[in-house]
């Protein structure tokens, strides 16, 4: 078995990489020279091979730039989506879920303000159905609120 030499263009075309990709692994070490602008070639596949392993990925220059660009066109298709209307903000929908179950917890903590003196005296049968149309009331009210503001935002 001879020893093959060959120069950082070569290798970088046989590892996919940029002969500027094979300079900085020579930089930090993960690839050898053997002389001023030869290497090893065997030896520069095997450490690179070793080096992916190592760091748990085997994405090129390629796979990267394929990552990056799916992820602006997702960024680009959210923005789009916003502009549109499609698709709000993470805080506006916290706000309406918060205000929606702030609105909630007011109503049905009222009920019984509002039940007692309606139901004292009644028949066990009677208070329910009281208290149930009470109930669906404030209910009928609480899934209003939406549409209303949606209505109000047309």
């Amino acid at each position: 078995m001879t020893d093959e030499h060959c120069g950082a263009t070569y290798l970088a075309d046989v590892l996919g990489l940029t002969r500027r990709r094979v300079q900085q692994l020579v930089k930090t070490g993960v690839i050898a020279r053997v002389s001023r602008g030869k290497y090893d070639l065997r030896q520069s596949v095997q450490a690179y091979i070793a080096f992916l392993q190592r760091s748990g990925s085997s994405m090129n220059y390629h796979d990267a730039k394929a990552k990056r660009e799916t992820a602006e066109a997702s960024m680009a298709e959210m923005r789009l989506r916003q502009m549109r209307g499609d698709l709000l903000p993470r805080e506006v929908v916290e706000d309406e879920v918060a205000r929606c179950i702030s609105n909630c917890k007011s109503r049905f903590l009222g009920l019984p303000t509002k039940a007692a003196p309606v139901v004292i005296g009644m028949d066990e049968a009677a208070a329910k159905t009281i208290l149930k149309e009470m109930i669906y009331e404030a209910l009928d009210e609480l899934s209003a609120l939406p549409e209303a503001k949606n209505e109000a935002t047309k």
